[in-house]
C-alpha cells in the first residue's frame, strides 16, 4: 500500500513538475521555466521617474498557467495592461492576472504590455534590464529585455526563431 501511494506521487510530481519547479533557463533572447518560455523580451527606453512597456512572446507548451505578476527592482510600480485607444492617444489599462493558454500569448506594442511605472534609472537602448514574472502554477522566471529606442514598434531581431 505505502509503495503505491508513493508510486502514485511520483507519478504526480513528473507530470507536474515542468510546470511546478521554479526553475529558470536562459538563452540569450528566450528564457524558459518548465514547459513556459518567454523570447524576445523588449522594452522602451525611458528617463528617470518616467514609464515604458516592456514586450515578449510567450509560448506555453503544457497546460493553461496565469501571468499572475511582475516586478522590477528598478519601477515603483510594475503591471499586466492593455494597449486601448482613448480618443486620438494611446492609453493603458491594468488588466490583472492574464490567462496563457497552451499556445502562445503576444506582449506587444498592438495589444498587452508590461508597464513599468517611476523608474529608478534611465533605460538607454542596447542595455538590458532585469524583471520577474510570476506565472501560476509554474513559479518565478527571471526576465532580461533589451532596450530599444523610445518609438520602437519591435525588438530589432524580431523574425528570427528560437526552435
Amino acid at each position: 500500500m505505502l509503495t503505491r501511494h508513493l508510486l502514485g506521487l511520483m507519478t504526480c510530481a513528473a507530470i507536474f513538475s515542468p510546470v511546478s519547479n521554479g526553475r529558470a533557463e536562459e538563452h540569450g533572447h528566450l528564457t524558459a521555466v518548465g514547459t513556459i518560455r518567454v523570447v524576445h523580451p523588449w522594452v522602451r527606453a525611458a528617463a528617470v521617474g518616467g514609464s515604458t512597456l516592456v514586450f515578449m512572446d510567450i509560448e506555453n507548451a503544457g497546460r493553461p498557467v496565469r501571468l499572475v505578476g511582475v516586478r522590477a527592482d528598478l519601477a515603483q510600480r510594475a503591471a499586466v495592461v492593455g494597449i486601448v485607444m482613448k480618443e486620438t492617444e494611446l492609453s493603458t489599462a491594468e488588466i490583472g492576472a492574464l490567462d496563457i493558454p497552451a499556445g502562445e500569448v503576444q506582449l506587444d506594442p498592438g495589444g498587452l504590455a508590461i508597464k513599468l511605472e517611476n523608474l529608478s534609472e534611465e533605460l538607454v537602448a542596447g542595455e538590458e534590464i532585469e524583471i520577474v514574472v510570476t506565472f501560476e502554477p509554474g513559479g518565478e522566471l527571471v526576465v532580461h529585455p533589451e532596450v530599444e529606442p523610445v518609438g520602437a514598434t519591435e525588438h530589432h531581431h524580431a523574425g528570427h526563431s528560437h526552435e
